[in-house]
C-alpha cells in the first residue's frame, strides 16, 4: 500500500505578527498583548485610527489574520497589523 503526499492538501499556516513598538493610550502593557484572528467574512475588516466607525481607515485586514490584541473597550478592539496600530470592532476578533 502507498500513500500520496499530504502536501498539496495542507494550508500554510500564516506568519505569527511581529511585536509592535508603541501601544494607544490607556491600553495595557505590551506584555499583556494576546494574539487574535480577525474573521472579517469575504471582505477585507477596516482598521480605524479611532474607536469611531466615522473616523478614518489607516489599513484594511485580511480574512483569517493573526493580529495583536492590546483589549477590548466599548466594542472595540485596539490592535497591531502591518506595523500600525488601530481599532477593529471587536465582534470580528478572535482572541486565542
Amino acid at each position: 500500500m502507498t500513500f500520496q503526499n499530504p502536501e498539496p492538501f495542507l494550508r500554510p499556516r500564516p506568519p505569527r505578527p511581529q511585536r509592535p513598538r508603541s501601544l494607544p493610550m490607556g491600553f495595557p502593557m505590551l506584555a499583556q498583548a494576546r494574539i487574535g484572528i480577525v474573521v472579517a467574512g469575504r471582505t477585507a475588516m477596516p482598521m480605524h485610527s479611532l474607536p469611531i466607525f466615522f473616523s478614518p481607515v489607516v489599513a484594511r485586514i485580511p480574512h483569517n489574520t493573526f493580529v495583536w490584541v492590546f483589549g477590548e473597550r466599548n466594542g472595540w478592539s485596539a490592535v497591531h497589523y502591518d506595523g500600525r496600530i488601530g481599532f477593529v470592532d471587536s465582534r470580528f476578533v478572535i482572541l486565542l
